[in-house]
């Protein structure tokens, strides 16, 4: 990774030949506003809390290694398509009852897994050969994460953050080499932990909870277009660029001492809960950001639609202008 300004207010994020030029005074006014808004509890983030606190399953103890493996379990679900509230809801469930599908310690039956994994993973057709496929592959990815966790960590995820050194990067590649795991996930699961009050090794969680990280998905990627913080850019593939928003973020909490977790949690919310739902029409569009989005005053564009572009990437190319208020249609 390689920060550096290119003119005044403008910085550039590169990793290797792929680049995105972000406008720094801007993205300090808006994640400082970010940080706050959560804080505050702004429109309609004063209905919104952490989901993987809000639904921890009521059989496992606080800061406990089922904690831990619930934590980690969580991560990668939601990669499967389901949204945050459906997966939670299923897989607290499942989890709850059936504590093996995440414990490497526990046994368990390869048929219930298989019937279990329907819950856990499918959202794809299973009437068609590539659903079925994609299903097997994630049930064999599963199980292959907890035998790695069984051997190399003594099957308990928190050792995965005792065992590397404590930076960022050394976290997203001690992570990703879990099934399901890339630089968003892991980053997603980071933030997790550090919410937690873990009782053991405190010096450890000291350090680690100093580590910035910065989960980027589609929506808040959206939302650095839509903000007018991205300025210019040699990608706008998803895997690509997301790390590279995800870098310049990490940055931009780091040099203004902004708190990470507050600013992540403001932008997913609003994207998974706001964006995603903009109706169509124009004027219902324009009352419902007015109404709900607490970024509303940023917000110059609407980059992408309901899904990923057809190009695989975030939209950033063909943004829409988003009217100001209902007179300005």
């Amino acid at each position: 990774m390689l920060i550096t300004s290119v003119e005044r207010g403008l910085v550039e994020v590169r990793r290797g030949n792929q680049w995105i030029v972000f406008d720094e005074l801007r993205a300090v006014e808006v994640c400082s506003f970010a940080a706050l808004a959560w804080q505050e509890k702004h429109k309609h983030l004063a209905n919104c809390d952490q989901p993987e606190l809000v639904y921890l399953p009521k059989g496992f103890p606080h800061a406990s290694r089922l904690h831990a493996l619930y934590l980690f379990a969580y991560g990668p679900l939601n990669r499967y398509g389901k949204t945050t509230n459906q997966a939670l809801d299923e897989g607290t469930d499942i989890f709850l009852q059936n504590p093996w599908i995440i414990d490497p310690v526990l046994s368990f039956c390869d048929d219930d897994f298989e019937r279990l994994s329907l819950d856990m993973f499918s959202f794809t057709s299973l009437k068609t050969v590539k659903g079925k496929k994609e299903l097997e592959g994630k049930i064999v990815g599963w199980k292959n994460n907890l035998r790695l966790l069984q051997v190399k960590y003594d099957s308990d995820p928190r050792n995965i953050f005792y065992n590397v050194e404590k930076s960022r990067q050394s976290i997203i590649d001690a992570l990703s080499i879990f099934y399901g795991y890339g630089q968003k996930v892991a980053q997603l699961v980071a933030l997790y932990f550090q919410k937690v009050k873990w009782e053991e090794e405190k010096e450890q969680w000291d350090q680690i909870k100093k580590i910035c990280v910065m989960p980027v998905d589609l929506w808040l990627a959206r939302e650095m277009r839509n903000f007018s913080i991205v300025v210019s850019w040699s990608t706008d593939k998803k895997n690509a660029a997301s790390y590279l928003v995800s870098d310049f973020l990490v940055y931009i909490c780091e040099k203004y001492h902004l708190p990470w977790d507050d600013v992540a949690q403001a932008f997913w919310h609003t994207g998974a809960n706001v964006c995603i739902r903009v109706p169509q029409n124009a004027q219902k569009a324009s009352a419902h950001c007015l109404t709900l989005c607490p970024f509303h005053d940023f917000c110059d564009h609407r980059a992408g639609g309901s899904h990923q572009s057809n190009n695989g990437g975030f939209g950033w190319d063909s943004p829409k202008k988003r009217p100001k208020n209902l007179f300005n249609l």
